[in-house]
């Protein structure tokens, strides 16, 4: 094969592959422009995937919408439009969407996790307890739903159920020999130790008595 020809021939691999990527991945604005009437949900809940993955949470939430507008009951586009919209800070949308999610996949602890955070940062702690016990029903072994359970009855008052679930985290981290993860949370409990020590018990002394003159 001549130079010419192979040449050519590589000029024109190079110009499929390119032709490829843009049919699998082509600009919002022109799928957008079409309707996006050739592409499945499959393939919107892709692209936000990717546009999430850049960091473009405007675009993922678009793609996200598209994929539901064609198959309303896909739940993994429900759980990833809850927690883009949770990433905007919009966290009633976000609660609605992770709600949906949870119905038709009452089995992704991964949707449960994000529902219990969205309720977390609304300071909805029943709600956020109830989640991520929820995670460990599906999940038992897995760390981080028993660290943000603590948390939450940290943040909820309950420092006797806090230190329980903190102190189930440290083992599971330390089991899985996430060291530092264990580190961080055994920190926590002794703080939290700490609060739980009455004052009077304290440098061995009870309040102070106001002498009379």
């Amino acid at each position: 094969m001549s130079v010419y020809r192979q040449s050519k021939r590589i000029e024109k691999c190079h110009e499929q592959v390119i032709a490829n990527v843009y049919f699998t991945n082509p600009p919002l604005s022109l799928l957008e422009s079409r309707g996006g009437l050739s592409l499945s949900a499959e393939l919107w809940f892709r692209r936000g995937v990717e546009s999430g993955i850049r960091g473009n949470v405007d675009e993922e939430i678009k793609c996200y919408m598209k994929a539901l507008e064609l198959d309303p009951k896909y739940a993994k586009a429900w759980k990833n439009l809850g927690s883009a919209f949770m990433i905007k800070g919009d966290l009633k949308k976000g609660l609605k969407a992770l709600t949906i999610a949870s119905k038709l996949d009452p089995n992704d602890f991964n949707t449960w996790m994000d529902m219990g955070r969205t309720k977390y940062n609304s300071k909805d702690y029943r709600g956020a307890i109830d989640s991520f016990r929820k995670v460990i029903e599906i999940r038992p072994a897995l760390g981080k739903a028993w660290h943000w359970l603590g948390l939450t009855f940290q943040e909820a008052g309950n420092r006797e159920e806090a230190g329980k679930a903190l102190n189930e985290a440290a083992r599971i981290y330390k089991q899985s020999g996430d060291f530092e993860s264990a580190a961080e949370v055994e920190s926590k409990i002794v703080t939290l130790n700490e609060e739980t020590v009455p004052a009077e018990n304290f440098h061995g002394h009870g309040r102070s008595k106001r002498t009379g003159s």
